[in-house]
């Protein structure tokens, strides 16, 4: 009889015997992504060293993340393959090893392939970087760390959802399901949450916990590659992100834990469940009103947002409680093999679920957390950009005086909404004295809480003087209309191009370009600094008058590399600019 050493040593050369098509699959893939890529990207020459062009080719690693997802998937379903079958389990299991060696084994096996292969790789690459003359360890040790980290993490995610079912097809779905639950969800409540009728939400960044959460998504973010310029060479090349090894790193912890998790289950797994969906009894309801709850949503929102547009809570509802109800049933009869289910348990379930699709729905239409009127505290607010009537560009916000401001507007906007709020620009569009609001918030936590508003100014209320006392906020003009303006840029301005559009008619929705102009250098010079320096100074005009001249300017900066600066203006709030013009003969008065 062999011994547990042994048996340990043949179980592992057995898993490589029966399994190396998938490491040679691996490595053939791996070749041509990194020492063949590297090779065709270094064939010609240009004027960057050869180690900035290494680097800059190594320094993506979006790759990394897809090949090992789907490798570490492939590889678990061979190795624990013989857990799907009762014949094969009941062989393994009475073999003179425990269920630990076996775990082990089977799983150094796999690791071991996979390891392989990003070391062979890593070879590779480090003997193209000599054929081409220079060596950039750091590029190709932070590849290799970067995808050893990578593959634990998901081979043992990938071992633990084999372990927690006996169908072989069903792992990958639980793999999936796993690496994207928690976004899904997040946005399918932003979805369900978008149906009610609420005055100016628009759906918003998801919070930062739910992107790590979603290994993929989160992995996605920091293994691409960052553009940056380098100054010294006039140009742009593909730098690392820096959180990308600190994100692996931490997928690697967590890929540990996952490892135990996956061998605590094998310990536990009882032999007989081969061929059930799910092995585990206390796992099923879990897995029951998980997929009953997401699918329901699912196949509800996307069926009332593909024909009935948003805002139709009740119908949203009711599709939810239709889909979720099949769902519950489809699953019911997976986990029963049978299609007799149909019992009080099944139907006391359905109404549970139904239940609390209508409870939360009542909830939301109710506004029971506060969306429509969320205000953020300032304490709470990294910075804010704002955009709005007669704004051409957003005005962005970091310093706390400024994002006060926006918070008081935004207070009074939403005090004054039964009075002023409107459903639609559509609805704004056709009655006049009507503004939109646009507000993103980017809070401390990662989140973002956007709104866009639409409404008519009461003239004279207190929301019509906070409107002219913000839009005539000098920081607010300056972002508003001219950002790109600098104290002294006007060394560099070339020439430029003046466009003047007639606004005089408030009936009109597109008036065309009335009149155009070619500046001369000195002119150009003369009108930004004009406007620059205006659009710094606090203004004047009243957000409720309209018509006068709308003025475009394209200012020519460094005219060898044809870089333009631009500004969107009415002449009205700017009127040392509009003389400026008269005096250029370019406006008659006001046109």
């Amino acid at each position: 009889m062999l011994s547990k050493t042994s048996c340990f040593k043949t179980l592992v050369k057995s898993d490589w015997r029966h399994y190396w098509p998938i490491a040679f699959g691996y490595a053939v893939l791996w070749l041509i992504l990194q020492p063949v890529g590297l090779w065709q990207n270094t064939r010609w020459e240009n004027d960057l060293p050869m180690a900035l062009r290494i680097e800059s080719f190594m320094a993506g690693k979006g790759s990394i993340l897809w090949m090992c997802a789907i490798f570490a998937m492939i590889t678990a379903m061979a190795v624990w393959s013989y857990l799907m079958k009762s014949s094969s389990v009941q062989f393994m299991h009475a073999l003179p090893a425990t269920r630990r060696a076996q775990f082990a084994a089977h799983y150094t096996a796999a690791l071991t392939m996979l390891t392989a292969v990003h070391i062979l790789t890593f070879l590779a690459i480090i003997g193209i970087m000599a054929i081409r003359g220079a060596v950039v360890w750091g590029a190709a040790f932070l590849w290799l760390l970067v995808a050893e980290l990578t593959m634990v993490f998901f081979f043992a995610l990938a071992t633990l959802c084999c372990m927690i079912t006996g169908w072989l097809l069903a792992a990958p779905v639980f793999y999936g399901g796993l690496n994207c639950v928690f976004v899904v969800v997040a946005s399918l409540v932003q979805e369900l949450t978008a149906q009610c009728n609420y005055w100016g939400y628009a759906r918003g960044k998801l919070p930062r916990f739910i992107y790590w959460l979603t290994p993929a998504l989160r992995m996605g973010q920091t293994y691409n590659a960052e553009y940056q310029y380098v100054d010294i060479y006039e140009t742009a090349v593909f730098r690392a992100n820096p959180d990308a090894l600190r994100t692996a790193a931490i997928y690697f912890a967590v890929g540990l834990v996952l490892a135990v998790c996956a061998y605590l289950f094998y310990e536990k797994r009882p032999s007989e469940t081969a061929g059930d969906a799910v092995s585990f009894r206390w796992l099923r309801p879990i897995v029951k009103w998980v997929i009953a709850v997401c699918g329901g949503m699912v196949m509800g929102l996307f069926l009332v947002s593909l024909f009935l547009g948003e805002r139709n809570i009740v119908m949203a509802t009711a599709a939810m409680c239709i889909f979720g109800v099949l769902c519950y049933i489809a699953v019911e009869m997976l986990l029963c093999k049978s299609y007799r289910v149909f019992r009080r348990p099944l139907l006391t379930g359905c109404g549970i679920l139904c239940a609390v699709f209508v409870v939360l729905s009542v909830m939301l239409h109710a506004d029971v957390f506060g969306y429509e009127k969320a205000i953020p505290v300032l304490n709470d607010v990294e910075s804010v950009d704002v955009s709005g009537s007669g704004a051409s560009y957003w005005a962005q916000f970091s310093d706390s005086a400024d994002i006060q401001k926006v918070l008081t507007l935004h207070e009074e906007l939403i005090g004054a909404s039964d009075e002023v709020k409107m459903e639609d620009i559509d609805t704004a569009s056709a009655e006049r004295k009507t503004s939109y609001l646009e507000i993103n918030y980017v809070l401390e936590n990662g989140t973002t809480l956007q709104r866009s508003y639409y409404f008519a100014i009461p003239e004279g209320s207190n929301l019509h003087h906070m409107l002219n006392d913000f839009y005539n906020d000098p920081a607010v003009r300056h972002q508003t209309i001219f950002p790109q303006y600098e104290e002294g840029g006007e060394a560099n301005v070339t020439g430029g191009m003046v466009n003047l559009y007639d606004c005089t008619d408030d009936e009109k929705l597109e008036y065309g370009v009335s009149r155009q102009f070619e500046l001369t250098r000195d002119q150009a010079r003369e009108i930004y600094t004009t406007l620059g320096r205006e659009t710094c100074e606090k203004g004047n005009r009243d957000i409720l008058t309209g018509g006068g001249l709308q003025c475009e300017f394209n200012f020519e900066n460094y005219a060898d590399q044809g870089y333009f600066l631009y500004a969107s203006v009415n002449l009205d709030c700017c009127p040392k600019t509009l003389k400026l013009l008269e005096n250029y003969g370019m406006i008659n008065g006001k046109g």
